[in-house]
């Protein structure tokens, strides 16, 4: 198995959370200083070193997801599998966390903030058709980071038609649609930022640097928009698959995604800045990793901390704005305060007031504390939730009879195994060792 890539998706929701965790602004006094807004003078030293640390990621770790999911579903495909049986699966394996976690954010809401989601809203979590939308009280109106599978479930839908597809393609023809699916990423969203906005806008979360409401919501959460970002990953794996040449090292990706991440920064706007500006570098390091573990080369990635975080990181990224949300102050307190850290040390004597800004080895320690609570969480829901509910619907899955398939469809092209790099054929079934009933939701 490719741990490499499991390793990377943990760094991913690492980079996620600490991008959220931004929000606290622990050593910075209340109202001293703009969330997410660069520059601030009232910001704590401690607080700007986190600032810059994490938004400097923010091209990443989203971006990643999509493309290695892609990528990895195209891997470990199993041409002539029922499409059913593939729907069970995906379903079975990312549908209980999110509904446990979304349940979770109805009744915190109503319990903590006293307000109880309108049910309109509910049942378009419920169905995952929030990220359908622009308007913010929808798209955020549980756990405002949930989207992603909102766009996952959708190209999920997709995906068996768009294997059948691509796999007919040739090498140049992948090739050609994977330039073009990086082409239109950066395209498409600099002509709506041109064209549309969202009136009546009800704000739930910061702009970040974006015009609009509307032009903020098509470049990160349109679920159309990340079909290029899917694409992209499922046409890298059909190469690889087919003897793709010239792969570079990790170490050489390294510099490529350095110097990617360098320049996408300081030079693009941010609709491509946030959506299509690293899938290159990203593409080249995925391509990277995967080449490093087929050969059993290093790989920085591949550690056990790694890959025992990216086992349970679809949990941890469920989880993990909710404990920073919910110890947030929802109803607002006549001492001002912003969190409920605080306000405990003030109870305790430990501060004089809730809204002073802490020292900043108290916010570091209070950093390392969010995250070892939501990695304990994340690894309950990964075991007593997760995992058993995905082997379940695994066993259901394989019940399901496959269409009969033609002689040609029962194989397909992987890497030859003498290294030359022709095409050569294998047994459907066997996907050089990475299971296409494990494969990890990768959101």
């Amino acid at each position: 198995m490719m741990l490499s890539l499991n390793g990377g998706r943990a760094l991913a929701a690492f980079l996620v959370f600490g991008g959220h965790f931004l929000a606290m602004q622990f050593a910075t006094p209340v109202g001293a200083a703009e969330i997410y807004a660069p520059d601030q003078e009232g910001r704590a030293a401690s607080d700007t070193f986190l600032y810059e640390s994490f938004t400097a990621f923010v091209p990443v770790p989203i971006n990643y997801f999509f493309i290695l999911s892609g990528f990895v579903l195209a891997y470990i495909y199993k041409p002539g599998q029922s499409t059913l049986s593939f729907y069970v699966k995906r379903i079975g394996k990312v549908y209980p966390v999110y509904f446990v976690v979304t349940a979770a954010a109805f009744l915190l809401w109503g319990w903590l903030g006293d307000m109880w989601t309108d049910w309109k809203i509910v049942l378009a979590h419920t169905f995952l058709l929030q990220g359908w939308t622009p308007h913010q009280d929808v798209l955020m109106g549980l756990n405002p980071a949930m989207w992603t599978l909102s766009n996952e479930i959708f190209l999920y839908l997709l995906f068996p038609g768009l294997m059948m597809m691509l796999m007919h393609f040739t090498k140049r023809g992948l090739q050609i649609m994977a330039g073009a699916c990086v082409v239109l990423s950066f395209l498409l969203p600099y002509l709506a930022s041109k064209t549309f906005t969202v009136k009546h806008e009800t704000m739930q979360a910061p702009l970040e640097g974006f015009d609009n409401a509307f032009i903020y919501w098509f470049t990160l959460m349109f679920p159309p928009i990340r079909l290029f970002q899917f694409v992209l990953g499922m046409c890298l794996a059909l190469l690889m698959l087919r003897g793709m040449k010239h792969i570079p090292s990790v170490p050489v990706a390294f510099v490529i995604f350095a110097v990617g991440l360098t320049l996408t920064n300081l030079f693009l706007p941010i609709e491509a800045r946030d959506l299509s500006g690293m899938m290159i570098p990203i593409a080249i390091l995925i391509l990277a990793m995967a080449k490093a573990d087929q050969e059993g080369k290093w790989s920085p990635f591949r550690t056990r901390p790694l890959v025992f975080l990216g086992g349970i990181s679809y949990s941890f990224y469920a989880v993990h704005i909710l404990f920073i949300l919910f110890t947030m102050v929802l109803v607002p307190r006549t001492d001002g305060a912003w969190d409920y850290p605080r306000i405990w040390l003030a109870d305790l004597g430990v501060i004089s007031d809730p809204t002073v800004g802490l020292p900043g080895w108290a916010n570091f320690l209070l950093f390392a504390a969010y995250f070892a609570v939501i990695t304990l969480t994340a690894w309950l829901l990964a075991k007593f939730v997760e995992q058993p509910i995905s082997n379940i619907a695994r066993k259901y899955a394989k019940r399901i009879p496959d269409p009969p398939e033609s002689p040609l469809a029962a194989r397909r092209p992987v890497v030859a195994a003498n290294g030359a790099g022709d095409p050569a054929l294998v047994p459907a079934g066997e996907p050089n060792g990475a299971s296409p009933d494990k494969a990890a939701p990768l959101v």
